[in-house]
């Protein structure tokens, strides 16, 4: 008698970047609680030992009681650098579940650089001094392609960031408090995107997507390391979106497609 595999279950993880939280992907969320699916939001935003070990203990714990579950993890913004280095811890303290981890893995780096400018970022922590919530302000408008002479962004863009504005700006300016955001800050002022081990995780059989926007007001400019690692394996994808910002998936809701 044929015996079917059972379907494959999957175990979603979404880490969010700077100066936001979970609520970001609220409308992932609200889809995936209509579908059942099993996903987990960290709602803690202080990047430290604990914040780390949270996130690695569900991952290992998770793979260690249900051994052919997929882990998929989408990662943004800050959010890219963090899983990495998560990653990295799994593999310095269990080298075997590191491997059967990353076998059954799909990684989403979306919206991601190689590193930020340090002195951009100093000069960030004096505006953020001088008025926190006009500069998270600023900042979140930039996250959007809102050119207004451009029809598409005039049409689809523009309302988007209008309705960030309404719903998450006000619980962000009272969330974050400016240790909170210089936590933030100083995290990513030493962090450097390891491409290399990117490398690593798809050799070892990762799939991995990596997703950035030619209208990214926050991203200068593209690493050529980062667009060059889709030519070292095949397991690497890489899609540049355009009519869109560093907060893409609030503006092109198309690309939700395949998470739900």
């Amino acid at each position: 008698m044929k015996i079917e595999n059972p379907q494959k279950k999957i175990f979603k993880i979404f880490i969010s970047g700077w100066a936001t939280d979970y609520k970001i992907f609220d409308i992932i969320y609200k889809k995936l609680i209509k579908k059942k699916h099993d996903f987990f939001f960290s709602e803690k935003i202080i990047i430290n030992e604990e914040f780390f070990n949270e996130i690695c203990n569900k991952i290992q714990n998770k793979k260690k009681s249900e051994k052919n579950i997929e882990i998929e993890i989408i990662s943004w913004s800050m959010g890219c650098f963090i899983v990495i280095d998560i990653l990295k811890k799994i593999e310095s303290e269990n080298l075997q579940i590191f491997k059967n981890i990353v076998q059954n893995l799909k990684l989403n780096l979306w919206s991601i650089c190689e590193f930020y400018d340090k002195k951009d970022i100093e000069q960030i922590k004096k505006f953020i001094l001088k008025n926190k919530n006009l500069y998270l302000e600023k900042f979140y408008e930039k996250c959007f392609f809102c050119e207004k002479k451009n029809s598409v962004s005039k049409n689809f863009s523009l309302s988007n960031y209008k309705k960030f504005k309404l719903n998450y700006q006000n619980y962000y300016f009272e969330k974050f408090n400016i240790d909170t955001l210089f936590n933030g800050l100083d995290y990513l002022k030493k962090s450097v995107l390891d491409t290399d081990f990117i490398l690593k995780l798809a050799n070892y059989g990762a799939k991995i997507r990596i997703v950035n926007s030619k209208n990214d007001k926050i991203i200068n400019k593209f690493s050529n390391n980062i667009l060059d690692l889709n030519k070292k394996n095949k397991n690497i994808k890489i899609e540049i979106l355009d009519n869109c910002g560093h907060m893409f998936f609030l503006e092109r809701k198309d690309i939700m497609s395949f998470l739900i």
